[in-house]
């Protein structure tokens, strides 16, 4: 079996794992952080709207130096032009609004999600909801 060294940062020692250990370790380090938002519960004069199908129309997140974010699935646009090819991701602080999130639901939740291991800080959300009938 082939052994590879490999140096850590200072907080961990001079370490020796084979090539499958340090498959393994790839493999378990390698995550996708989702994030849910609580169920939608609309209040009405009439009251609480629980046994219909509800969906959220557009989504505008307050994002802090954010490189890259996903909201249900589709990739939030944070480019701005002109970009320079080869250049590092630009971030972007401020609202972005995302519409139009297609489907019905009971729940009616939002889902914020990372397509690529950059920056990204979700501040709040506010968003547009309809009732089914």
């Amino acid at each position: 079996m082939l052994v590879a060294s490999l140096t850590l940062p200072d907080f961990f020692s001079r370490l020796n794992f084979s090539f499958l250990a340090l498959e393994l370790i790839s493999d378990l380090l390698c995550f996708t952080p989702e994030v849910k938002t609580l169920p939608a519960e609309p209040r009405l004069s009439s009251g609480v709207v629980v046994s219909r199908k509800k969906r959220i129309l557009e989504a505008s997140p307050v994002l802090d130096r954010t490189q890259n974010i996903a909201i249900n699935g589709f990739e939030v646009p944070l480019e701005t032009l002109p970009q320079t090819l080869g250049s590092a991701p630009n971030t972007f602080s401020g609202r972005k609004r995302v519409a139009p999130l297609l489907g019905y639901s009971d729940t009616a939740q939002l889902t914020f999600t990372m397509t690529q291991p950059l920056f990204a800080t979700v501040l709040s959300v506010e968003y547009k909801l309809t009732t089914g009938q």
